[in-house]
C-alpha cells in the first residue's frame, strides 16, 4: 500500500472487495487521511465481515472493527499506551460518536469506545438511547458508573428488562452480576438467581457457583 497514491487508496476503499477496502483503509489511516472516517462511517451502518489471521489461526471480523482497532492502537502505541492521549484524541472521540449514533455497532469496538472516556453531557441522550432503548449492556454499565444517581430507575427497569430475555450472551454475565446486586432490590436478586441455572447449563458448574458466591457476598 506504501507505493499507492492518496487517490489510489481511496478509490481502492471503496472496492466491492472487501478486504482490499479493508487493507486500502489501514494505508489511509497510516497516513492520517481523514477519509478512513467516511469509510468507518459507510462500515458502521452496512458492516462486511473478512477473514483475518490471529497468531496461527484463521477468523473472522467485521471490517468496521478491523478500521476500529487499527486507528485505535496506532494512537495507543505510538504515544506509549498513554490513555491521556486515547481520551483526548479528537479522531478517536469521531469514531466513537459514529458507534454511538449506530443502531448495531460491534460489540468488541463498542466495549472500547465506553472505556475511552468519560464523555461530556451532550452525548449523553446518544448513550441514553443506547442503554435503554438498544439494551444495550455496556451503556447501562456506563451510566451506572458515571451517572449512577441520575439514572438509578431507569438502570434497574434496564436490568430487570435485560435479566427477562430468553438469552443472554455469556460474555455479559460479569457486568450484569457486578451492577445488578448493588440496588439491593428482592426482585433483582430472584431474577439473577433463576439465571445461575442458565449459567450452569452454558458455563458450567463452577462458573454458577463463581456467580452465586456473588450474590450471597452482597446480599
Amino acid at each position: 500500500m506504501k507505493i499507492a497514491t492518496d487517490k489510489e487508496l481511496i478509490k481502492l476503499s471503496k472496492d466491492t472487495n472487501y478486504v482490499v477496502a479493508t487493507y486500502a483503509t489501514f494505508g489511509l489511516i497510516e497516513r492520517k487521511n481523514p477519509f478512513f472516517l467516511d469509510v468507518f462511517s459507510l462500515f458502521i451502518k452496512n458492516d462486511q465481515k473478512v477473514k483475518v489471521m490471529y497468531g496461527c489461526s484463521a477468523g473472522e471480523d467485521f471490517v468496521s472493527n478491523q478500521l476500529y482497532f487499527n486507528y485505535y492502537n496506532k494512537v495507543k502505541f505510538e504515544n506509549f499506551e498513554d490513555i491521556r492521549h486515547l481520551q483526548n484524541d479528537e479522531t478517536l472521540l469521531r469514531l466513537d460518536s459514529l458507534i454511538l449514533a449506530s443502531n448495531n455497532p460491534c460489540w468488541d469496538h463498542e466495549k472500547q469506545m465506553y472505556e475511552n472516556r468519560i464523555y461530556e453531557n451532550d452525548y449523553l441522550s446518544l448513550i441514553e438511547r443506547q442503554a435503554f432503548e438498544k439494551d444495550n449492556i455496556y451503556a447501562i454499565e456506563y451510566l451506572f458508573k458515571n451517572n449512577s444517581r441520575q439514572y438509578k430507575f431507569q438502570i434497574i427497569n434496564a436490568l430487570k428488562k435485560y435479566l427477562k430475555k430468553d438469552h443472554i450472551a455469556p460474555i455479559y454475565y460479569d457486568i450484569i452480576y457486578e451492577i445488578s446486586p448493588s440496588y439491593q432490590l428482592d426482585e433483582l436478586f430472584v431474577l439473577l438467581e433463576d439465571e445461575l441455572f442458565d449459567i450452569q447449563k452454558e458455563l458450567g458448574e463452577e462458573q454458577m457457583e463463581y456467580f452465586k458466591k456473588i450474590l450471597t457476598e452482597r446480599e
